[in-house]
């Protein structure tokens, strides 16, 4: 039997450092942005967290956010250069850290040892007073994350006790859900099953209500979707199923408060796409009216206006413009053409103008630019397509450009931080 690593006081220490100087990373600047955003998005919850529950999400984001190009903090941190080979090596190690709950099986002043509740998988804990693992017992149940070190593991904070093995059970079951409901293959399935459910309820893929009716109307929605409407194979509802799968009863949240633009429109388009699933879209129905007439001025005045609050709002999604533009391609390459001052403007270049608007990128102040870079992009994709398959010329809908992610070998993680217990893909080290 091997020996374990011996792992100095001072390489320890050194560990420590090193992971305050990453979580501190983490809370600052832009980063600090992002987290506020993804925590804000991530909770629905009355009152703000405890210590405690601070400590797991901010551990959360440093290990588990990833940006749109599949980019981590410690991707970011790494970035910055100023880093030790040792150190280096350490945080691609941490890259693959994972968190879960865990069985104390032994704990004394030289050794603990868990046990993953989920995997069954052992774990050797180099015990360290920085986390407070001196109040460790034998038969504890703990929630914890695990960062490599040497060839044990350290914890990355303090390890929150769990009441008794119901909670604890209980925590990896709500875990399995998250990790099942998160996977993009059934994040894809429900977005077919929403649509589907929601064309039967409405009757279209879209419908316009009052901003005052917004919420009864989505409620009345969900209640279909999940505890009426049967599925045709198994003669059972989601809740069922769910009930079912996972033991759990299913808990659908409450719609949260609108946003102003939407509280204060006159009227609201609920809209399902196939892709983006539901969307809230203020004044849509006056702003399709804008692409239906030759003479926009005399049924909807201020068009321009409402036009262009749609083209530089970030929350309003592309599909929107798609939508009308499938139906009315001349109307919107004649619309953007004026509002764009742009005489020549393509309507090929539509996304690319909503792109350079709703997130404009340094150095591309100017929209021809965007535009010349765009082509030259597309133009390289239609070569290659054309060497590759002459035949598949045809475009496909899904794959329009919507800032698409190449394959990555990690995988993105949208539930709760506060679930506590979420497994990454591995990622080579390169």
């Amino acid at each position: 039997m091997l020996q374990p690593q011996l792992i100095t006081e001072s390489e320890l220490n050194k560990a420590r450092e090193l992971l305050t100087a990453l979580k501190r990373f983490a809370m600052s600047g832009e980063l600090r942005k992002e987290f506020e955003l993804s925590l804000s998005d991530s909770l629905d919850i009355d009152q703000p967290p405890d210590m405690h529950e601070t400590e797991a999400l901010r551990d959360w984001f440093t290990f588990e956010w990833l940006d749109d190009d599949d980019n981590g903090v410690i991707d970011r941190f790494i970035s910055e250069g100023n880093l030790s080979t040792d150190e280096n090596d350490l945080l691609l190690d941490w890259v693959d850290s994972f968190s879960g709950v865990f069985e104390v099986q032994v704990a004394t002043r030289s050794s603990i040892r868990v046990r993953d509740l989920e995997t069954g998988d052992l774990y050797e804990i180099i015990p360290d007073a920085t986390t407070d693992t001196s109040s460790l017992r034998h038969g504890q149940f703990v929630n914890a994350r695990l960062l490599l070190l040497g060839d044990r593991f350290i914890f990355s904070y303090p390890p929150m006790l769990m009441p008794n093995r119901s909670a604890a059970i209980e925590a990896v079951q709500r875990n399995r859900i998250y990790n099942s409901l998160n996977s993009p293959e059934v994040h894809e399935e429900m977005i077919g099953e929403i649509r589907e459910a929601f064309c039967e309820y409405f009757g279209s893929d879209e419908t316009t209500v009052t901003p005052e009716a917004l919420s009864e109307t989505i409620q009345g929605f969900i209640k279909y979707m999940f505890f009426v409407r049967l599925d045709p194979e198994t003669d059972t509802t989601m809740a069922e199923s769910f009930k079912s799968q996972f033991n759990e009863d299913l808990w659908i949240p409450a719609l949260g408060p609108m946003p102003p633009e939407i509280s204060n429109a006159s009227e609201v388009t609920i809209l399902c796409d196939e892709f983006d699933g539901i969307m809230f879209l203020p004044e849509y129905s006056l702003f399709k009216r804008v692409f239906e007439t030759p003479n926009p001025n005399s049924l909807v005045p201020a068009w321009r206006e409402l036009v262009w609050a749609y083209i530089k709002d970030p929350a309003i999604p592309t599909a929107a413009f798609e939508r009308v533009a499938e139906k009315h391609p001349k109307r919107m390459e004649k619309i953007m053409s004026e509002l764009l001052e742009e005489e020549d403007f393509s309507i090929n270049h539509l996304y690319c103008a909503l792109l350079h608007f709703k997130e404009p990128a340094e150095g591309f102040d100017d929209l021809k630019d965007d535009e010349k870079l765009w082509d030259l992009f597309d133009g390289q994709k239609k070569m290659a397509k054309a060497v590759k398959a002459p035949s598949t010329a045809a475009k496909s809908k899904s794959t329009r450009a919507r800032g698409a992610k190449p394959a990555s070998g990690r995988a993105r993680v949208t539930a709760s931080p506060a679930a506590g217990g979420t497994r990454k893909k591995t990622r080579a080290r390169s």
